[in-house]
């Protein structure tokens, strides 16, 4: 069932992605020659107009066939390569902003319903709803991990006092260097751990990091104004994180283990999934809003890397040859077939 959630997940991503560059082709008078749902071979398709309404029988992804994207005829005036630079850049960046767009809708629609958020996150004026401390990591051969305490634990209680804090934790963690008894839920059944705290940099320690999460309910033109500012500040994080990955990669540092690929996703809609509908929705924001941010990194086969040959060709005056593109993308594209046969093979190793 995780692996469908994901595909349905990758299909619905993928789909918003081309439709933006189909919607931003129609409008500037680009022919569109095929937009398909899916893979071939071709189990449906019916034509109208120019464009041919398609649904293949593998069911991964879609796409957009734009005439002229990779050159082409520039005498065609249907063509995108006869188009203006700036009209060009409009279609390739129709892609990201739509995976953008869905991300905001999706966080935007989470705050209606009621999206699960840390308090460190909360915006200011707001109050969580049914907050609860979550064990969000646990170290290795800690006297947490000793008692089988586990990431992603809720705590129901520490000794007597239910629902405890953060600042609770800590506190009766520092007075009871005999013992603390956890009462701890996870996957809907609690249990009772007693961990025995070890001292570390003159504080009684048990091993794990905590977190208040619970969720936030907002009236529509809130969530609508939220779920924005918390789109933009995760595309800064994405961003963040894409600069910091680079810069380990020229350092020589393990950079490719901040990366997931499909397994290491399929994981991660297993989690979301236990926890809850909305824990999915928020996962697919998150999803949609990184490959609008990584889409654009000026490399070859990236639609970053086609703005990049757009901006060259504005800075000669003149096209580069289709031959050039072509190979550049297409070397690109082997690249990150590659990277991602890395990561899941990564992935793969660390189940086992």
């Amino acid at each position: 069932m995780n692996i469908i959630i994901f595909l349905a997940i990758l299909v619905l991503l993928i789909i918003v992605h081309e439709l933006g560059h189909f919607i931003v082709a129609k409008r500037a008078r680009v022919g569109v020659d095929e937009f398909a749902v899916g893979f071939p071979p071709r189990i449906w398709g019916v034509r109208k107009g120019e464009t041919l309404y398609a649904l293949g029988a593998l069911p991964i992804g879609g796409y957009v066939k734009i005439r002229g994207e990779d050159g082409g005829s520039h005498d065609d005036p249907r063509s995108l390569a006869s188009k203006p630079r700036l009209v060009q850049a409009a279609v390739l960046l129709g892609g990201v902003t739509m995976n953008a767009l869905l991300g905001w809708a999706l966080i935007s629609g989470g705050l209606m319903l009621g999206l699960p958020i840390s308090d460190s996150a909360l915006p200011e004026g707001y109050q969580l709803n049914n907050p609860a401390t979550i064990i969000t990591s646990v170290s290795a051969d800690s006297p947490a991990a000793r008692a089988g305490v586990n990431s992603g634990d809720t705590v129901l209680a520490i000794n007597t006092l239910e629902n405890p804090t953060i600042e609770n934790v800590k506190s009766i963690v520092e007075r009871s260097p005999g013992g603390v008894e956890f009462t701890l839920l996870s996957d809907g059944i609690s249990r009772t751990v007693v961990v025995t705290p070890e001292k570390s940099g003159g504080e009684q320690r048990v091993g794990v990091s905590l977190d208040r999460i619970g969720t936030l309910q907002l009236s529509i033109p809130n969530a609508v104004i939220s779920g924005l500012s918390m789109t933009v500040s995760l595309v800064w994080a994405t961003l963040s994180a894409l600069v910091e990955i680079i810069r380990s990669l020229f350092a020589g540092a393990p950079a490719l283990e901040a990366l997931t690929g499909p397994v290491g996703l399929v994981g991660l809609v297993g989690t979301a999934r236990g926890l809850g509908f909305i824990y999915l929705i928020s996962l697919t924001a998150i999803i949609s809003v990184n490959l609008a941010v990584v889409n654009l990194l000026p490399f070859p086969a990236l639609d970053g890397g086609r703005l990049l040959v757009l901006a060259i060709e504005s800075m000669l005056r003149r096209p580069l040859p289709a031959p050039l593109t072509g190979a550049l993308h297409l070397a690109g594209f082997i690249v990150l077939i590659a990277l991602m046969l890395l990561i899941t093979v990564r992935d793969i190793h660390n189940l086992y």
